[in-house]
């Protein structure tokens, strides 16, 4: 095995040569290495660690270190802070064999080497004959209750080796021993949520039930610690600046202020100043707003159809006027009898289309065809248009949403937003090159959370976020127990690093162990259920929350069942009246008693009415006996049995009215109740 000796004074002399800039910066050709510190000199003992600390032991907590000296150098060697990461290093307290013939043996090498050893060393009181003993020490993290300890590991001889024969560098992890860590983190539910102590800076937190605090508790459980847990002291989690150094959660493990974070996003510029876990979880980047406005009522009649469509109908309605004129005119003067003049032959055309024909039809055949040709072509564009109709009636149409950051930048008096918290999205923002990601970053308005909700909810603004945070959020607060929400999420989403890991200061030697207890859980599919379970609960306990405090929600609850249910009743089966949809919507009528409630849903006439229920398909309900006619009609004389619908509490009266009504909508006119008879 190659060696390489290094005089630390000299080297020392020299803080930018290659040597020291190789072993600092991880050359290759060390990446499997060991120090052998000569400490028998105790005046070289200060240089010997100065040299450790130059070249970034810290940083490299697994390689080996063995001191040789005097046994009243042990502590000193083994509790220094260059060692601070280092899991393996041993200590070779030479009392019976002088450090330089010691060195001079394990480097020659050979029987001849350990002769001329045991040659030298007078008879004394070992053990056997001319044996003297070397008393192995050995550094241990966590022995002392959790915190550094030297301990007497085994002995060893030039003869026999090691006395006891024991496992010189031991899993030092497997067991803490109550060691306490020192964490920081912020708030992300559902991943970390916590409760502060206090208000000051840097304040010790709480930390309540979310995921990275359910793999904690079974993280330390597992390998006996515990730990501090606090909030950065700028409340950040962590930005580069211009000398180097960067902020928050990230700043505070970069300064070795604490020893792990709870979640945090994987970045590139990151990984230069901490270590990472592997990753357990992905969150994109989302927008969010206000759900799009419904659509003026008054364009609800020709919504049905695109432009494109209508203008197809009008071309096609003109020109079949011109058709049928062009048959009949070639008919005529080939027959000698009277054809259709041009505007009676277009009218001819539109009155089919509106489904008001004239009594006669052409004579000839060639004129027969092509009329039964149109009216089946008409039949169809009718039939489709009062189907779309019926339903852009019932559910109003919505202006189109906003689904990227493309479309965003291009609509006129938008706004966009982003919480000040300065992560991995704002670092995002602030390096990408893209030209539509750097027009949303320098317009972006940096405001908390109820600010921008504020704003989202009054409209043309959306909020920049994390998608399973958002969703939790606007699951808890702004969703009624119908599980409707005013808040709309964009389609489009933008992943902006690997995902979430715990990360570490520079060197930890126990992140292996902690991060093989993740991946047990990963594999396990803790997180994804976890994840689920939590925004779940977290959004029924604030809206039981809400209904517990307010007899305003009750109200606004009892408002909505009322309105659901006029809803139902005006989009039920009665879908049928006498007049044509065209001359019904242009009427308007009174309304009878029932229809004021009607009124309070947002339709206003019989004739409105009327409309959505003529635009309808009626086949199923037909061959089933009771058409939307039938039904109206049963309405019309039977009124009287709803109108106690939407009138204060539910009444008995009104549930045994309501069934008696559907009972003679199926004509079961013996029958008054639906329930089951004994």
């Amino acid at each position: 095995m190659p060696y390489l000796v290094v005089d630390a004074r000299h080297a020392l002399s020299y803080p930018e040569g290659h040597l020291l800039q190789a072993l600092k910066k991880g050359d290759r050709r060390f990446s499997c290495r060991a120090f052998l510190v000569d400490l028998s000199l105790r005046s070289t003992a200060t240089l010997a660690f100065d040299l450790l600390e130059r070249v970034d032991l810290y940083l490299w907590p697994y390689t080996r270190v063995l001191f040789l000296g005097g046994s009243e150098g042990v502590q000193e060697a083994l509790r220094h802070h260059a060692l601070r990461n280092t899991a393996h290093a041993l200590y070779l307290a030479l009392d019976d064999l002088q450090a330089r013939d010691f060195l001079t043996l394990r480097v020659r090498g050979g029987m001849a080497g350990r002769r001329s050893v045991n040659e030298d060393v007078p008879a004394g009181d070992g053990d056997g004959g001319g044996r003297r003993w070397v008393h192995c020490y050995s550094r241990c993290l966590y022995c002392d209750s959790g915190h550094v300890d030297v301990i007497l590991l085994d002995q060893w001889s030039p003869l026999t080796g090691f006395k006891k024969g024991i496992k010189l560098f031991p899993d030092q992890f497997r067991d803490f021993m109550g060691h306490t860590f020192k964490i920081v983190t912020l708030d992300w539910f559902p991943f970390m949520e916590f409760r502060r102590d206090s208000d000051a800076e840097a304040t010790t937190v709480t930390p309540q039930d979310s995921i990275d605090v359910r793999m904690l508790t079974a993280i330390s459980h597992a390998l006996n610690f515990t730990y501090e847990m606090r909030v950065p002291w700028d409340n950040q989690w962590g930005t580069s600046t211009e000398s180097g150094n960067w902020t928050g959660v990230v700043g505070t493990l970069q300064h070795h202020k604490a020893d792990f974070s709870m979640v945090l996003s994987w970045m590139r510029g990151r990984y230069q100043v901490v270590d990472y876990t592997r990753i357990y979880a992905s969150e994109p980047i989302v927008m969010i707003m206000s759900k799009p406005r419904p659509l003026p009522q008054y364009l609800a009649l020709v919504r049905p159809f695109t432009g494109a469509l209508w203008a197809a109908v009008f071309v096609s309605s003109v020109s079949a006027g011109l058709i049928l004129w062009a048959l009949q005119r070639g008919w005529s003067r080939a027959s000698g009898r009277r054809g259709l003049p041009l505007d009676i032959s277009v009218l001819y055309t539109w009155s089919i289309l509106f489904e008001e024909p004239p009594p006669g039809i052409p004579t000839n055949t060639s004129g027969q065809m092509f009329v039964g040709w149109w009216w089946l072509y008409c039949t169809i564009i009718t039939v489709v248009y009062r189907s779309s109709l019926i339903a852009h009636l019932s559910v109003p149409g919505t202006s189109p949403a906003i689904d990227s950051f493309q479309q965003l930048v291009q609509e006129d008096g938008w706004s966009w937003g982003y919480e000040p918290s300065y992560g991995a999205g704002w670092e995002w923002f602030k390096r990408n090159t893209n030209p539509t990601i750097q027009t949303i970053f320098q317009g972006m308005e940096v405001m908390e959370f109820p600010e921008q909700m504020e704003r989202v909810l009054k409209g043309q603004h959306a909020l920049i976020t994390w998608k399973y945070k958002i969703k939790s959020l606007i699951a808890a607060l702004y969703t009624d127990d119908f599980g409707y929400t005013p808040i709309y999420i964009a389609r489009e989403e933008y992943f902006n690093y690997g995902g979430y890991g715990w990360s570490f200061r520079k060197g930890t030697p126990f992140r292996r162990a902690i991060d093989m207890q993740k991946q047990r859980l990963i594999e396990s599919g803790f997180i994804s259920h976890w994840m689920n379970e939590l925004i779940g609960s977290a959004a029924k306990k604030a809206r039981e929350e809400q209904t517990g405090d307010s007899q305003q929600v009750e109200e606004w609850k009892r408002d909505q069942q009322d309105k659901c249910l006029r809803h139902v009743w005006c989009q039920g089966s009665m879908k049928k009246v006498e007049l044509d949809i065209l001359k019904t919507l242009g009427q308007q009528k009174p309304l009878p008693p029932l229809m004021d409630d009607v009124q309070d849903s947002g339709i206003s006439s019989v004739g409105e009415l009327a409309g959505h229920i003529e635009s309808g398909s009626d086949t199923t309900s037909f061959l089933a006996g009771h058409t939307k006619n039938s039904c109206w009609n049963v309405f019309k004389e039977h009124q009287n049995l709803l109108k106690l619908l939407g009138k204060g509490d539910l009444c008995e009266k009104a549930v045994h009215d309501a069934e008696e009504f559907i009972c003679r909508v199926y004509k079961c006119d013996a029958a008054a109740s639906v329930e089951p008879t004994p």
